[in-house]
Formats: structure tokens, C-alpha cells, sequence
């Protein structure tokens, strides 16, 4: 996993080719984009291509959003998703969030049993007019204290 170095026009590029091949999303990610927000994604990459990535991002002094877990087709089923989730969790719980949050639109049936098998339950759902996707709010705490 690479957040330690710097991350380079090309990572985030693929960064940003992998977000948007893996996920039905109302944006498209660029290069630029990943850049702007580089300090909130963790990924993971071999031989020069990232092979997955997620976002961490604090959105309140409680709470940190785990967004867009995507790993590499070719790479599915083999520990890189629950690693990432697993160093997103450290990140938000270093950060003081309290509780993780995720959104899922309810048609992502392997998205929703991944985050359910790592403890997070839904708590609430709504219709997003923008994709057309009923989405649901999973959320896990991290700490009591």
C-alpha cells in the first residue's frame, strides 16, 4: 500500500482510470482530481500499475468516508480489498473519527456483502436522482472512547 511516497501524475492517473472503470459514478475521476485530494487515497500497485485504491476522507470530527474501494479486475478475490479497507480504518481512526461511514448504491450486491462481512450495517437509505440509484449509508464504529 502507498500513501508513504509522493504520489505521481501517472498513479493518480491510474488511480483515477481504475475509479472510474470499476464504479457506476455520477463524475468521472481525472488525474487532476486524484492530485487535488492526493493525501486522502491509499493504494496499492505492482509493477508501476495500481492494482487498488480507496479513499479516506474526515467529514466531520466524528466521522471519516470510506469512498470508491476499487481493486483491478484481475485482482479480485485476493486480499488487496480488505487490506485496503483495513489501512483505510487505521487512517480514519489516527484522523479521531469515531465512526466509518460508506455509501453503496443498493444494486452493488458484492460491495454490500464486502463491507457488511468487515462490520459495517446500513442505517438509512435514499433515492439519488443525479444516477437514478437507490444508495444506502453503511456505517461501523471505531472507538467508544
Amino acid at each position: 500500500m502507498k500513501p508513504i511516497e509522493a504520489m505521481t501524475e501517472d498513479t493518480a492517473q491510474h488511480i483515477a482510470d481504475l475509479l472510474n472503470s470499476r464504479n457506476d459514478l455520477a463524475k468521472q475521476y481525472s488525474a487532476r482530481m486524484i492530485l487535488d485530494e492526493a493525501k486522502d487515497y491509499l493504494w496499492d500497485a505492482r509493477a508501476d500499475c495500481v492494482i487498488g485504491a480507496v479513499r479516506v476522507q474526515r467529514v466531520q470530527w466524528y466521522q471519516a468516508e470510506i469512498s470508491d474501494l476499487s481493486v483491478h479486475p484481475d485482482n479480485g478475490q485476493s486480499g488487496i480489498g480488505s487490506a485496503l479497507l483495513s489501512r483505510a480504518m487505521q487512517q480514519a481512526t489516527a484522523s479521531g473519527a469515531r465512526i466509518a461511514q460508506c455509501t453503496i448504491r443498493d444494486s452493488n450486491k458484492p460491495s454490500i456483502r464486502f463491507f457488511t462481512k468487515h462490520g459495517f450495517i446500513p442505517t438509512i437509505e435514499f433515492f439519488y436522482s443525479l444516477t437514478g440509484n437507490t444508495v444506502r449509508v453503511f456505517q461501523r464504529l471505531i472507538t467508544t472512547s
